[in-house]
């Protein structure tokens, strides 16, 4: 067959498929840069949920834990079907013993919480990582990508890091390229994740992070691989927003909301910060109504749904605001998501993907930073006056920057053409490495 004629198979992989639309806008943006580079390709997806990944992005997908959706394909029926846990009674029973003569403490450490949780499953593990090695067998490529690669802050070493870990020594014992794009780092609180995570990611044929921060902490805090910094893909995304959703010329600012420090969701919880965060809001939202804007309070994830009611409730305690000026878009597609965004004048945003797909859509955006990412991002497009830190804000300090952005609002939308453009040069510049890699 001529080389132009083959049909390549890439996989992407990612900790997705967790209805987190910042996520799934990565994951969509990988695929329509593949699929325009490839005459004949095919991609699958490889998530924490792939029922998920199948309705949203039409693509064939497969689990990346074996307890996370675990199923793989029937080889007699072709079917997909659940795989229950089967797993030796050797192994439970010493994970029981060594439950018993560990101290309380000790037990609820994530190193030994994740080993015992995985010692119970080796069964289920072992046969897990059997089935994961057949998928990637006739793979040209596994793309990884997304925010949330390098970090232990849920599940400790045995979540994100030995995920990452096994996938791509897995994927190298097949010849698969492992081609890892614009990747994130940290926050890393533990000894092992450092550990597994140099040990893959020195295994990949190609390597680039998401900004200087997250290379800063892998090149020199682990003495991990070098590599160059790439913007993060969704601003590789191409955009179609519905503009007929806007019906009229009213003044609009969209808020994201992220529930931050709030105990169902957060891995630190702190009622006092979380509460703060919703009063400062709150009056942000009283001075800008006042001035004549409305608002859209919308969610990037499922989570930011329950921070949306408790700030609807705030703001319905508060008689001067007028409620008929708040509405609530509940998103549920990353083309939701996009629309809503499309529909505002300014975005006001916690989560990081909130920011960015604004300045991918050249949309004047503010940033309630939990994170150094966003930080990071809004200073490098040259819009270090646009950001609040989340610990330490006011209302005030919030509606002055608002206010600075609309003063200036001729420079804002320049630069962010300037920097849209910037960008693209740069999202293009990766992409032409990484399809010579797999093509090579």
């Amino acid at each position: 067959m001529d080389k132009e004629e083959k049909t390549y198979r890439v996989g992407v992989f990612g900790h997705y498929g967790n209805n987190n639309l910042g996520d799934e806008a990565i994951i969509t943006s990988v695929i329509q840069n593949i699929r325009e580079r490839f005459c004949k390709i095919e991609v699958v997806g490889f998530s924490l949920k792939p029922c998920n990944t199948q309705d949203r992005h039409n693509i064939q997908s497969f689990p990346i834990r074996f307890d996370s959706s675990n199923y793989f394909k029937s080889e007699k029926s072709g079917n997909v079907k659940p795989k229950s846990p089967n797993n030796s009674n050797i192994f439970s029973n010493l994970r029981s013993l060594i439950k018993n003569i560990l101290p309380e403490n000790i037990k609820k450490s994530p190193v030994i919480f994740g080993f015992l949780y995985l010692l119970g499953n080796i069964g289920s593990e072992i046969r897990f990582l059997r089935n994961a090695r057949e998928q990637l067998k006739n793979l040209d490529a596994l793309i990884i990508c997304g925010s949330h690669q390098c970090v232990d802050t849920r599940g400790g070493p045995w979540g994100h890091p030995y995920t990452l870990f096994k996938w791509i020594f897995l994927a190298k014992s097949t010849d698969a390229k492992v081609l890892i794009m614009s990747i994130g780092g940290g926050p890393i609180l533990h000894t092992l994740s450092f550990w597994m995570l140099k040990k893959a990611l020195i295994r990949a044929n190609y390597l680039s992070y998401r900004d200087v921060g997250s290379k800063k902490l892998i090149e020199e805090y682990i003495n991990g691989p070098e590599g160059p910094v790439y913007p993060d893909l969704a601003h590789g995304l191409k955009t179609k927003p519905d503009d007929t959703l806007r019906s009229d010329k009213q003044k609009t600012v969209a808020i994201n909301l992220m529930p931050v420090y709030d105990s169902r969701y957060y891995p630190i919880s702190n009622p006092e910060k979380y509460g703060n965060y919703l009063d400062q809001i709150a009056k942000f939202i009283d001075k800008v109504i006042e001035q004549g804007f409305r608002v859209y309070l919308y969610n990037n994830h499922t989570s930011d749904l329950l921070v949306i009611d408790d700030m609807l409730a705030r703001l319905k305690n508060t008689e001067s605001i007028d409620m008929e000026k708040v509405y609530v878009f509940r998103n549920e597609k990353v083309e939701d998501l996009i629309n809503t965004i499309s529909s505002a004048d300014v975005i006001v945003a916690t989560r990081f993907h909130s920011i960015v797909l604004p300045l991918n859509m050249c949309k004047p955006v503010l940033g309630i930073c939990y994170h150094r990412k966003s930080k990071e991002l809004l200073n490098d497009v040259g819009f270090e006056n646009s950001y609040v830190d989340i610990n330490k804000f006011t209302a005030e300090e919030l509606y002055m920057k608002f206010n600075a952005t609309l003063e200036n609002i001729t420079y804002v939308k320049e630069n962010l053409e300037y920097q849209k453009q910037r960008y693209s040069t740069l999202i293009e510049e990766q992409w032409e490495q990484v399809v010579h890699l797999i093509k090579s």
